[in-house]
């Protein structure tokens, strides 16, 4: 038996007011612990129907598979005819039977996209792939830059407008909702689109779509900063430091994220003995010395940082 102790008006006993339920989950009865009175019966046992004693034992018993992503879903693909010209018991197929498969996978591969929405939409989950490849992005920040790109085809956005374009800023929109540090002119430089347009349908399909992009924050850069310039996790450390110091103080407010992350690195580096030039520093983030030289000053003089 297991006892439960449930919050106050969630679960208790009709009789006495008793809120310690004893689960009894052989006759799937909940019982009052002060009574005994049957406060329900029959509850439904969610748990699995079968035991395993491994980790092995419970992924061969168990019903299920992997959960479909959105490309999966969105596609809805079909089953393919297997390469391998062998029955259902292993046994080579006759050579008349082995031709008429193979003349089936020919026929099957021409025709498996033939319909035109959902040869589009292979195309541009390809597209999606090789750009997220390039921006070194996850398979799952790809898969929600498919799943944002399939919603503005189906309300019809990309009428009128650039199929390349649209897909960078639902990768746009995929790193932001992930919290992947890429900037507008990282994606439109990695989709080969310009940063312009990019930043004008961003804008767009968040608010026909309705989703609320989180802004960008100096921290989320700072990771990659120190990894590129091959700085210790002391140096990090101190950068995520002075930023979360300047953004309660509200210095970072309007401020170019890269921009401060870039000067918190090089204020740290400085600190911790692994000092890099603001150059190095500039040409990592992708900004201007002097954009680094002015966020320096300010979190210099404003935090009273002493370097």
């Amino acid at each position: 038996m297991v006892i439960y102790q449930f919050e106050k008006g969630k679960m208790k006993c009709p009789s006495c007011g008793n809120e310690e339920i004893i689960l009894d989950p052989a006759r799937g009865e909940l019982v009052c612990s002060k009574c005994g009175l049957v406060v329900r019966e029959s509850i439904i046992d969610y748990g699995p129907d079968w035991r395993s004693f491994s980790e092995e034992e419970a992924a061969e018993r168990g019903h299920v598979g992997l959960p479909l992503t959105h490309p999966h879903y969105g596609l809805e693909l079909p089953t393919e005819i297997g390469k391998e010209d062998r029955d259902i018991y292993g046994r080579r197929l006759p050579a008349e039977r082995a031709r008429k498969v193979d003349r089936l996978r020919t026929l099957q591969a021409k025709t498996k996209y033939l319909a035109t929405p959902s040869r589009s939409m292979v195309q541009a989950n390809m597209m999606i792939n090789t750009i997220c490849s390039n921006l070194n992005l996850p398979k799952a920040t790809a898969d929600e830059a498919f799943y944002v790109y399939s919603r503005a085809v189906k309300q019809g956005l990309i009428k009128g407008r650039k199929i390349k374009t649209i897909i960078a800023a639902s990768i746009y929109i995929a790193c932001r909702l992930h919290t992947r540090a890429r900037t507008l002119e990282e994606v439109a430089l990695a989709a080969g689109v310009e940063e312009k347009e990019l930043g004008k349908c961003f804008r767009l399909l968040a608010r026909k779509l309705g989703i609320k992009v989180p802004p960008l924050r100096p921290v989320e850069f700072i990771p990659r900063i120190c990894r590129a310039l091959g700085l210790s996790d002391k140096v990090q450390a101190k950068a995520v430091e002075i930023v979360r110091k300047a953004e309660e103080m509200g210095i970072t407010a309007g401020k170019d994220p890269t921009g401060v992350a870039a000067a918190a690195v090089y204020i740290a580096s400085v600190l911790c003995g692994e000092r890099r030039t603001q150059r190095e520093l500039a040409e990592v983030a992708h900004v201007t010395e002097v954009t680094v030289r002015n966020r320096y000053r300010e979190l210099q003089e404003k935090l009273g940082i002493k370097v």
